[in-house]
């Protein structure tokens, strides 16, 4: 039956298939009962496992015990591949240790992973529902501490498509529960003017031609519904957590969550049903735009007791009710016919209801909109609580009659919200689907509530997603995932129906706070909201702050992504601070991560203004005065690395006649840059900053160097330049201004007492060459260094090498090269010293100016490698080095340049193009 010509792992993918089903078909099902069918189907079905484990080991030598082992794995919990989930309250670790398949047959066993649902909203509880029906794992995760942490809302319409996507999920016993917890409909709607308490329009009756059973509008409690939605699978639901980011891993196969608590989970499919401040969205769709639409919305209930019966008109406790406050002639010439629209409707149950099951008190639900001019004159809408949300509901009515505020005055205020009211646009964005991750409700389409079909087309979203995913019953070889183009086909679908109930929520909007049209409205970037709740400005702020906020937060968003893809220590501003490998894979993290250093600096300066961005500027001398005393009395030597200490004793471990109050002074200044900390009782001790000029004596001595050479040269520039004008000469610099002589660097090195200064040259080279731009990793990783070792008796010449350390890591990699290191004298004796014993016998030094010509090298071809010394020189000399090695060279013969390039303005990040230049 079985050949060669077999594919192989078409009979793996059957196997795992096989075993699969046998576990998802009776995953929460009582099997002790024999004469159950499932169990008989179940039993029958392992039974076709193991004959087909047996076929696959006969033709293949496939190790039988190993196979019978992985289904057993699949009969104890095929759950979530080596990651902790919640299961009824508890931790659980699961593993699945796939094992190593013989030569001749490629087959992994894994078990089927569960669908990861973001957001336990209506729209995520629907799809879990749905997923449950038909057999498929899944797992809940929200934000939200519990299921009532926060006021949502509390009365909801299920019309007449969100009542079948109901159906079509839920099962029957749920459904029949969630129609039996149903507040009772009257049909009918009047309307009030608040000011004096008069009816102004009537009508019974819903407007509608309908029909009943699932055609009626359902009226339900949120919360009611909510706990509806969790029956039978609150033990798949974790609350509490909030997702930080996801990567797809297994070489797209699986989505692997994390959240902010630092937990994991694994799964098979993503989806983001958190609402508006979506974290999957944040992360898919970084640039997916909402717009405010300038209004605000304060939820709120009310008991019906005596007291509010007594207050109220008796047909504004019957059915849906509305009060339209417009705006006086005067104000609506200054912000528009704007008015201010509350709507009510009582939500009770009939006894037959209460008998059969736990319900709130009977109610009245309501929800009071308008432009935000109405609610505050701040132009930040800020976070209100409860009881602010309260009272402001209180304010804006203030001037209603006494039987219309009476619904604000008597609510309960631990059960008020108010929340500006977001939309997406009606053309939501198009993106390319993904077979492992998609979104649904508020995530992707939110909606003014106006329309009162937001949570309809959630459930809709919900219910046809549940159609992708296979009942493992009918396919009979476990359940099936979406592929691309279904999901793809969903997104399409999706879009196009939210279009129509944005759109309706719109018209909606129009009528009750005078919404403009959506390309008048600002956009509130995303993920700036999720990060930043309280923000939301309006259409007359400048976005350029909140654009580059989202900015900042995207790229930092990348960049961590990047370290978890190579799993890399997070961004601290510590020693686990991550050091990246400097080659091309890791070229995308240091893009994101200049893109999000060039955003904060923009923010700041956008923060500071252009006069105190002048006044920085100015004072940036004065770090390196602190800096340059610091490096002079090696402070920073005289504090423990462990621990605090006094400025006393530093000064007395310094000695050299300094006070303590001179070192307290010092530090203090440096403290404000990022360098040391002092403590309360006003101990100075190190932080990760201060303590690398201990830690790294290259990094100090490029520190030296800065202060004690360069900090005293740039401030004689002005003068240089009066003196000398762009001359080429090496003595007519600055330098030569700042140390009285007419003498040149590198000359200066020369003299008996400049050899310190030029081994401290040396190893400040060898700091900068430790990691970033300057990293000798570019260079090791940025030439086919291997292809030169192919070459017989091939040389590798290091013109001005300083101490060698490019030769050696270039050494350290290939094992067949040859080098010469080539500088002044005295850094060659001191780079003989320094190199490695085991690579002595393939790296020579040699003494060489390199403004004259190459020595004889014997070699049979050589390769000049010139890195970062052009730059030191004025055209006039670096064209002279360029000379000495072309006449040197031979046909055989090759020259590397290694150099810094300028590259024309405002192509590089901001804080990139500073240093360069």
């Amino acid at each position: 039956m079985m050949n060669c010509s077999i594919d192989q792992q078409a009979i793996g993918d059957a196997l795992v298939a096989v075993i699969a089903s046998g576990h998802s078909l009776l995953h929460q099902l009582d099997l002790n009962d024999a004469s159950n069918p499932i169990s008989i189907a179940r039993k029958a079905l392992i039974e076709d496992a193991s004959r087909l484990i047996d076929l696959v080991s006969q033709q293949q030598g496939h190790p039988r015990k190993l196979a019978a082992k992985k289904q057993n794995e699949f009969e104890l919990d095929p759950q979530i591949n080596g990651t902790t989930v919640l299961r009824n309250g508890i931790a659980a670790k699961h593993e699945c240790n796939s094992h190593t398949p013989t030569p001749s047959m490629n087959i992994t066993i894994r078990p089927i992973e569960p669908v990861i649902i973001i957001g336990a909203g209506i729209g995520g509880l629907c799809l879990a529902q749905g997923l449950q029906k038909a057999g498929r794992d899944f797992l809940v995760f929200e934000r939200d501490a519990s299921l009532h942490d926060r006021p949502q809302g509390y009365r909801l319409k299920i019309e007449r498509n969100g009542a079948q996507a109901l159906k079509s999920s839920l099962t029957d016993v749920c459904f029949e529960k969630l129609e039996t917890t149903c507040a009772i409909t009257t049909c009918g709607q009047t309307d009030y003017n608040p000011l004096n308490g008069q009816i102004t329009k009537s009508r019974a009756g819903s407007g509608l031609a309908g029909q009943q059973g699932l055609a009626a509008t359902y009226t339900v409690d949120r919360g009611v519904f909510r706990s509806i939605l969790m029956t039978g699978i609150s033990d798949r639901i974790a609350f509490g957590k909030e997702l930080l980011s996801y990567d797809v891993i297994n070489e797209g196969r699986s989505i692997l969550a994390t959240f902010k608590d630092g937990s994991r989970t694994q799964g098979g499919f993503l989806v983001g049903a958190d609402g508006i401040r979506s974290s999957v969205r944040r992360e898919m769709l970084p640039k997916m735009q909402y717009v405010d639409t300038g209004a605000m919305c304060i939820y709120g209930k009310t008991p019906i007791t005596p007291s509010l019966e007594a207050e109220v008109p008796t047909k504004a406790l019957r059915w849906m009710t509305t009060f339209v406050d417009s705006a006086p002639l005067i104000q609506s010439v200054l912000i528009g016919d704007s008015p201010l629209t509350l709507l009510s409707e009582p939500i009770r149950w009939t006894p037959e209801s209460r008998a059969l099951e736990q319900l709130p008190k009977d109610y009245v639900y309501w929800a009071m909109v308008g432009r935000k001019e109405l609610f505050t004159d701040s132009k930040t809408v800020k976070a209100y609580s409860a009881s602010e949300a309260a009272t402001l509901s209180l304010e804006v009515t203030k001037e209603w009659h006494a039987s219309m505020n009476a619904l604000m005055r008597l609510q309960d205020t631990e059960q008020c919200s108010a929340v500006p009211v977001v939309s997406s646009t009606p053309e939501i964005p198009t993106w390319q689907p993904s077979e492992r991750i998609t979104l649904l409700g508020d995530a992707i389409h939110a909606m003014s509530p106006c329309g009162g079909v937001g949570a309809n087309t959630a459930l809709v979203d919900a219910a046809e997603l549940v159609k992708l995913f296979g009942d493992p019953i009918k396919t009979g070889h476990g359940s099936i995932d979406p592929t691309t183009d279904s999901i793809g086909n969903y997104e399409v679908s999706m879009r196009q129906r939210a279009r129509a109930m944005i759109m309706r929520s719109f018209v909606g909007s129009k009528k009750l706070f005078d919404q403009r049209p959506f390309g008048e409205c600002p956009a509130v970037e995303w993920p700036l909201k999720a990060i930043f709740p309280a923000i939301m400005h309006t259409r007359n702020d400048d976005t350029s702050l909140y654009e580059l906020i989202a900015t900042l937060a995207c790229k930092v968003g990348e960049v961590n992504s990047h370290l978890r893809k190579h799993n890399l220590p997070g961004l601290s501003y510590g020693e686990s601070h991550p050091t990246l490998p400097e080659n091309a894979d890791f070229a995308s993290y240091g893009e994101s991560r200049a893109a999000a250093i060039e955003a904060a600096e923009k923010i700041l300066n956008t923060l500071r203004g252009p006069r105190e961005v002048l006044f920085d500027i100015s004072f940036q001398h004065c770090a390196s005065a602190s800096l340059q005393v610091i490096q002079h009395y090696e402070i920073a030597h005289h504090i423990p690395l462990q621990g605090t200490t006094s400025y006393a004793k530093v000064a007395e471990s310094v000695g050299k006649g300094i006070e303590s109050s001179l070192v307290q002074r010092v530090v203090q200044h440096a403290i404000t840059y990022g360098l040391f900390q002092e403590n309360a009782a006003g101990e100075v001790c190190h932080n990760n900053t201060s303590a690398l000029l201990v830690k790294d004596p290259d990094l100090e001595a490029w520190l030296y160097l800065c202060t004690n050479v360069a900090y005293p040269a740039g401030a004689q520039i002005p003068k240089a330049l009066e003196l000398y004008g762009a001359s080429s000469e090496a003595d007519e610099t600055a330098y030569s201004v700042s140390i009285g002589r007419k003498i040149s660097q590198f000359q200066r090195f020369r003299e008996p007492d400049g050899k310190a200064l030029y081994s401290m040259f040396g190893k400040a080279m060898k700091g900068i060459s430790a990691g970033g731009a300057s990293g000798v990793g570019h260079v090791v990783d940025g030439y086919p260094w291997h292809q030169l070792s192919t070459t017989t008796d091939h040389l590798i010449v290091d013109v001005g090498g300083g101490m060698g350390h490019v030769a050696i890591e270039l050494a350290k990699t290939h094992d067949t090269l040859r080098f010469e290191v080539q500088d002044l004298p005295e850094t060659v004796e001191s780079a003989e010293k320094q190199c490695p014993p085991e690579l002595k016998d393939r790296i020579n030094f040699r003494a060489h100016n390199f403004l004259e010509q190459q020595p004889d090298h014997k070699a049979a071809s050589i390769t000049y490698f010139a890195r970062f010394i052009l730059h030191d020189w004025s055209d006039k000399y670096a064209s002279q080095i360029l000379e000495a090695l072309a006449k040197s060279m031979r046909p055989q013969d090759r020259l590397i340049v290694n150099e810094v390039v300028i590259p024309e303005l405002g192509t590089l990040p901001r804080g990139v193009e500073r240093r360069l230049q």
